[in-house]
């Protein structure tokens, strides 16, 4: 009796994999991470990475019973630095993220539940993001 339920959920997982990336645009490169801890699987990263400087990811991952789910949509410009970052899901402990960062006509704004501000642009400035996938740390490295 619990076999057929076990294809029905693989059927599904496949069906809904298949149209999660049939509405990515041609050219997408998309990279699947696994997170272990303690050689135990406790979480993924998915990450899109788009045409023109433009990255979606999925992070996710559980530490003794708590762990963040992360959504982001992440513009890179030709120098490596974000053009535009955010992040939405929930934190480690489960609070709402909401959090923003855009470069344009010469500023730059930000906004998180920790911080929100907005100066001159500086092309040389780093964005830190508080709540971010592993795929942003790496950006900003």
């Amino acid at each position: 009796m619990k076999r057929p339920l076990v294809w029905l959920s693989v059927l599904l997982c496949f069906a809904l994999n298949a149209t999660a990336s049939d509405t990515l645009p041609a050219g997408t490169q998309t990279h699947h991470y696994t997170i272990s801890f303690f050689a135990r699987l406790s979480g993924k990263q998915i990450v899109h990475v788009l045409p023109g400087g433009k990255i979606k990811t999925e992070f996710s991952y559980r530490d003794n019973g708590r762990g963040p789910d992360i959504f982001e949509d992440i513009t890179v410009g030709a120098s490596g630095q974000f053009e535009s970052f955010r992040a939405t899901g929930k934190s480690t402990f489960g609070a709402p993220i909401a959090e923003t960062f855009s470069r344009e006509k010469g500023k730059a704004k930000w906004q998180s539940k920790a911080d929100v501000g907005e100066m001159a642009d500086v092309p040389s400035a780093i964005y830190i993001p508080v709540e971010s996938s592993l795929e942003a740390m790496a950006i900003v490295v």
